[in-house]
């Protein structure tokens, strides 16, 4: 009886451990889905505009403040605020309110803005 419940256990494991490879090949690991963030976002950045006021890396406008080293001055929750809703932050901004994406563009954005797409 053992024996049978040890190769029961041997063979679960190996299940286990097969489908947990499968939906990472199928899916992409963490670092893949971090980049496909930050690629969607960089795409949005450029559609969106945003580099007509806000530069990165020395490149872009100069009516809204650099996103450079963004994270060294406000959160990530801090400029979600900022794309649902400008007013609430800064009353006399001029940016307008991105409150029209979905949740997962607004992730990506963020993905881009804080990530390494420099």
């Amino acid at each position: 009886m053992k024996r049978k419940s040890n190769r029961f256990q041997k063979g679960s494991v190996m299940l286990a451990m097969w489908l947990a490879v499968m939906a990472c090949q199928q899916t992409g690991g963490p670092a893949e889905r971090a980049t496909g963030a930050q690629t969607a976002g960089a795409q949005l950045y450029q559609r969106l505009a945003c580099h007509g006021c806000h530069s990165r890396q020395g490149q872009g406008g100069s009516v809204g403040p650099a996103l450079d080293r963004l994270d060294e001055r406000l959160s990530r929750q801090e400029v979600a605020t900022q794309l649902l809703a400008p007013r609430r932050r800064r009353p006399f901004s001029r940016m307008p309110s991105f409150a029209f994406l979905r949740t997962e563009e607004r992730q990506d954005l963020l993905a881009f803005v804080y990530g390494n797409g420099d």
